[in-house]
């Protein structure tokens, strides 16, 4: 059912090369076996999912299939995309963006380096990351910050590196990622300039966990002329496009991570706008994107979905 295709990325290639025997593939189903065990006993109420996880696990061990998995997570893919936006400047036309989400660095000890090769040498106007960079969502945080440093210092953003936190993250983090030089965004606005243009970027708390009303006072207080907004989940997405905004960039989904044949999700983890769950979308005059995202949450694989770091290109509409 499941086609194994040629790994692109160096560390996926090597992974399997090296450690043909299994190894690799052990070491991190301990390792996930644990994050679903932790997962039950800190969310009781999510049990039954984490118990669905650990058995989806066992029965792709089972097959044979969990290698294939390991490997397709490991293959972070650059993707370049034009992404078309009504009523952009003409000062603005082929701003770059390096757009990352979902790292959760702490998932393999293998997919920094898979995602620091990935972005390895790449220039562009800004870099935009959203949320999720550890795969605990309590607990221990300072570890991310020594392999999030190395994926940065290989990628050049003129206008520096603009972050909201996603909903593994804590705010206890906040401190430490302004430390490596990535500008937080907790609900609040900052502006940049590009060709004489400003442009203004919108940092949403939580949208996925906490649709609080503080979020949607955010996009009235902040959105103004042109405007980003970065959020973890696209689902403020109706929210931001009636705000004004032209652009939006969000995670949180990881494309499915699993997927049917054709790249169907069976799970987005969204509660509202799944028709946003991936790719470039449009909301009422706001273009939007999601990412598949870098890394990979709950197991170790994907299938039919392929990890990203994806620059984008704004054009007009």
């Amino acid at each position: 059912m499941f086609r194994v295709r040629a790994c692109e990325n160096d560390v996926a290639r090597e992974l399997f090369d090296v450690a043909d025997g299994i190894d690799v593939r052990s070491d991190l189903a301990d390792h996930i076996r644990r994050h679903l065990a932790d997962g039950r006993l800190r969310h009781p109420k999510k049990a039954g999912y984490f118990i669905a996880m650990d058995a989806f696990y066992t029965l792709l061990r089972a097959a044979g299939l969990d290698g294939p998995g390991v490997r397709n997570a490991h293959d972070v893919r650059l993707r370049r995309l034009a992404m078309p936006v009504r009523g952009l400047p003409d000062a603005l036309n082929g701003f770059t963006i390096l757009h990352l989400s979902d790292l959760h660095l702490d998932a393999s000890p293998y997919i920094a380096e898979a995602i620091r090769r990935a972005v390895s040498g790449v220039h562009v106007d800004l870099c935009a990351l959203t949320g999720d960079y550890r795969l605990s969502d309590a607990g221990e945080y300072r570890h991310v910050f020594e392999p999030l440093a190395r994926i940065m210092a290989g990628a050049h953003s003129r206008l520096g590196f603009h972050a909201v936190m996603g909903n593994h993250d804590s705010d206890l983090m906040v401190p430490g990622l302004r430390e490596i030089g990535i500008d937080v965004l907790v609900n609040s606005g900052t502006d940049v300039e590009h060709n004489g243009c400003p442009i203004r970027l919108v940092g949403l708390d939580y949208v996925h966990r906490f649709h609080k009303p503080t979020v949607a006072a955010t996009l009235e207080d902040f959105v103004d002329g042109f405007s980003i907004v970065l959020a973890h989940s696209p689902e403020i997405a109706r929210e931001a496009a009636e705000a004004g905004a032209q652009v939006l960039l969000a995670g949180h989904t990881h494309g499915g991570q699993v997927c049917l044949p054709g790249g169907r999700p069976i799970i987005t983890q969204m509660t509202n706008c799944r028709r946003y769950g991936s790719g470039l979308w449009r909301c009422g005059s706001m273009t939007g994107y999601t990412t598949y995202g870098a890394g990979f949450s709950g197991l170790p694989v994907r299938f039919f979905s392929r990890g990203e770091a994806v620059i984008l290109e704004l054009v007009p509409a």
